[in-house]
């Protein structure tokens, strides 16, 4: 990294600052803001811009100087490197392709555009602008089209758009399972916060699509597993995995996950005996590193 001291404020800038200044001006006039981007054609101008961040960061930049660069809305707030702003134009950029080109942007860490995290880049400046920051980034995102509103995971949010695409939905059975993971991750966890009017609607779309009632709690599938396990009726083999005629299509589905490795064991591996890990490794479940648990039971056969 440069070092601050090493840096000089050369005769050159100085005499070439009203020209440049002049230049960012009506850079500002066509594109509504005052970031340069390394990806602007003109290289003098970010070059010149690029040095302005570097003299401010140093101390060196005359006060005449910033407070003229300060009017036009050139931003000197703990000093934002041009690192920084390049990030930022890159990702804007993106932004407006993506809405060009009738794409559904997500503000989710999970939406991606054309192998760029758009979504992460869209929830970083949500999560900024709850504490009042980069508000003016806010602006050109919803001057492009993009509602933060009705992309947002918020809870109240969540609850409406959930309701509508399972309303919408020419034929949700298919995706049944996929409906089930979207309601306990995003709904159930809120489940105290909605209106009663909130949920009996849901409630009526779900019965109306898939013929059954939806339950507002979380089964204890861990439980009902182990359960499963010591019913010498059910399962006589005292297995922990059998088939789904006999397991049940969802603790079947929870069980396969776990033993294809789909999902982690990890978070549930305390609900268990040493003998029950035993068994669980025997049958194939994947332990990762809590082998060492019941180490010892594995070296005795």
């Amino acid at each position: 990294m440069e070092e601050i001291n090493k840096i000089r404020l050369t005769k050159f800038f100085k005499e070439r600052f009203d020209a440049n200044f002049n230049k960012l001006v009506e850079f500002k006039q066509e594109h509504g803001h005052v970031v340069v981007s390394k990806y602007y054609p003109d290289k003098v101008l970010f070059n010149w811009y690029y040095n302005v961040k570097r003299y401010y960061s140093a101390h060196l930049l005359p006060k005449e100087f910033i407070e003229r660069l300060i009017e036009i809305g050139v931003v000197f707030e703990k000093a934002r490197s041009p690192l920084y702003d390049n990030a930022l134009e890159k990702n804007l950029t993106l932004l407006e392709q993506a809405i060009q080109n009738g794409e559904q942007v997500k503000c989710n860490h999970r939406y991606s555009f054309n192998g760029h995290r758009l979504g992460t880049f869209l929830v970083a400046i949500s999560q900024a602008n709850k504490k009042g920051k980069h508000l003016e980034v806010r602006k050109r995102i919803e001057e492009m089209g993009f509602n933060f509103e009705i992309t947002a995971r918020d809870y109240q949010t969540a609850i409406k758009r959930l309701t509508n695409k399972l309303r919408n939905d020419p034929n949700p059975k298919p995706r049944k399972v996929s409906y089930i993971q979207m309601f306990e991750k995003q709904l159930l966890p809120h489940r105290l916060k909605y209106a009663s009017k909130q949920i009996r609607e849901f409630n009526d779309v779900w019965f109306e699509r898939f013929g059954t009632k939806r339950r507002w709690y979380k089964i204890d599938r861990v439980n009902r597993w182990n359960k499963f396990r010591y019913n010498t009726e059910k399962n006589p083999n005292g297995k922990w995995y059998a088939s789904a005629a006999d397991m049940g299509g969802n603790l079947w589905h929870y069980a396969y996950a776990r033993r294809t490795g789909r999902v982690n064991m990890e978070p549930i591996i305390d609900r268990f005996t040493v003998e029950e890990l035993y068994e669980l490794y025997n049958e194939g479940f994947p332990l990762g590193n809590q082998l060492h648990l019941f180490s010892h039971l594995i070296l005795k056969n």
